[in-house]
């Protein structure tokens, strides 16, 4: 069983956290000049319809994901995502929720973690604004001594997160040569107990949607996503597909439930070279062995994105009614969860307090990576506790 450094993080938090209702007021640090630097980091999305082509050329041509312009029909994924984006309103729902759990997190932040307080959220995205560069010159601007990377997904990828976090220690070193800002980073939580918890509870919740004889059959669909997941970098010694399998085990431990479950890709990037079957692939053979019901669970993401809210939601629902899997329920993400978000910044704020550098596993390179003196590096970090 795969549990790493979140065993010492487990029983406490989730006594603490469980099923707590919580009052979220605007965060103080709003209005103050912040002490301590979060830096929500993914590799983003679009905002709007018109960014799509510029995003998709952007990560087509990226040299460290291992992919080429040839394995991305570019016309054809901005089209299909274009289409997606037109179907829930022309916005990415993304943007909306990570800028909503910037806002509440602060705020149990500065409680949580008083000595680092004022706390502020800067949401930094490889592919689109706001851009590494954009932020890094407000942390000089504002004189931030203290800045913490944590990532806006649950498993580490070289791919994804890896590519974020390697693009701020680049406009860190430039627009900060004097490194005035100490850094740490919290890589990865794939097991945090209450994040396995609230995925289970989640799926509990959509079956108990479903009758009891439909409940029994339904088939559970976690969903990566087939962009971490290439084989390109997963053969350079990645750990995605392991930290995706851990999350994947841990919730059906947690659940225990005795329902049939896969493994499944996401990808609305066209990908062609990962490490399994596409979760409309999967939907698709199931309804053609007669099986009618799935419940799908987004295990890559914490929050709702066009891909969930438009491609799973709209577009893999209606290939499930043309496969006759007629009973088609999502597990909602973390979104706005009090539990989950409760928990992240009680295990941040641990993070702060005993000035923690990384995980262990940041600081193992991929065994076949290309490039070793700029992949996960970490700039003038914090000072180790005694």
């Amino acid at each position: 069983e795969y549990m790493g450094e979140d065993k010492m993080f487990s029983k406490q938090v989730l006594m603490r956290s469980n099923f707590c209702a919580y009052r979220f007021l605007s965060s103080s640090s709003s209005s103050s000049v912040p002490k301590t630097a979060i830096i929500y980091s993914g590799f983003g999305a679009p905002k709007e319809v018109r960014e799509i082509p510029q995003f998709i050329s952007h990560l087509a041509g990226d040299a460290q994901l291992g992919l080429q312009h040839s394995q991305i029909k570019i016309d054809e994924i901005t089209s299909d995502i274009s289409s997606q984006y037109n179907k829930i309103g022309g916005h990415s729902p993304m943007h909306v929720w990570n800028s909503k759990q910037a806002e509440m997190l602060s705020t149990l932040l500065d409680t949580h973690s008083p000595s680092t307080a004022p706390h502020k959220f800067f949401s930094v995205f490889r592919y689109s604004n706001p851009t590494a560069e954009t932020v890094l010159k407000q942390l000089v601007n504002l004189k931030i001594q203290r800045a913490v990377i944590v990532p806006n997904r649950p498993q580490w990828s070289c791919g994804t997160l890896g590519t974020s976090f390697n693009e701020i220690w680049k406009y860190a070193s430039l627009i900060d040569p004097n490194s005035s800002i100490s850094w740490s980073v919290l890589d990865h939580f794939p097991t945090d107990p209450v994040f396995i918890h609230c995925v289970a509870k989640s799926i509990q919740n959509a079956l108990d949607q479903l009758s009891y004889f439909i409940r029994k059959r339904a088939v559970i669909l976690f969903v990566a996503d087939a962009l971490d997941g290439n084989l390109t970098i997963s053969q350079r010694g990645d750990i995605y597909m392991q930290e995706v399998c851990a999350t994947m085990n841990a919730v059906m431990t947690e659940l225990k439930s005795e329902n049939s479950y896969l493994l499944t890709w996401s990808n609305q990037f066209g990908v062609n070279n990962f490490g399994g079957m596409t979760t409309e692939e999967a939907i698709i053979g199931l309804g053609k062995q007669g099986r009618d019901s799935v419940v799908i669970v987004p295990i890559h993401t914490l929050c709702d994105t066009v891909e969930i809210v438009s491609g799973i939601d709209i577009k893999l629902k209606e290939t499930a009614k043309n496969a006759g899997v007629r009973h088609f329920k999502r597990t909602a993400c973390m979104n706005d969860n009090p539990q989950f978000l409760k928990s992240l910044s009680e295990r941040i704020a641990l993070h702060l307090e005993e000035n923690e550098i990384s995980s262990p596993n940041y600081r193992l390179k991929c065994p076949a990576c290309p490039t070793p003196t700029v992949c996960k590096q970490l700039l003038n970090p914090v000072k180790i506790s005694k």
